[in-house]
């Protein structure tokens, strides 16, 4: 269960960042503001743990067969 979640504004997060990092590890979560709109937002390691879907890498793409080539090279 987390706590409801504080919004704060930029300066305010700069002076209390450790006041903040109490309530933050206590399981609520900060939105920091600046200028009315939301620029951050900081959450437990438990709520921002969650992993995200990989994609898939270009070295996962089969190569081709370039034994040809390598033929062409040495000769």
């Amino acid at each position: 269960m987390s706590l409801p979640n504080t919004n704060v504004g930029a300066f305010d997060a700069r002076t209390r960042f450790f006041e903040l990092l109490e309530r933050i590890e206590a399981g609520e979560e900060v939105t920091i503001m600046r200028h009315g709109k939301a620029v951050a937002r900081i959450v437990p390691p438990t709520i921002a743990a969650t992993p995200k879907p990989r994609k898939e890498r270009a070295s996962s793409v089969p190569m081709p067969n370039l034994s040809r080539y390598a033929e062409l090279a040495l000769s």
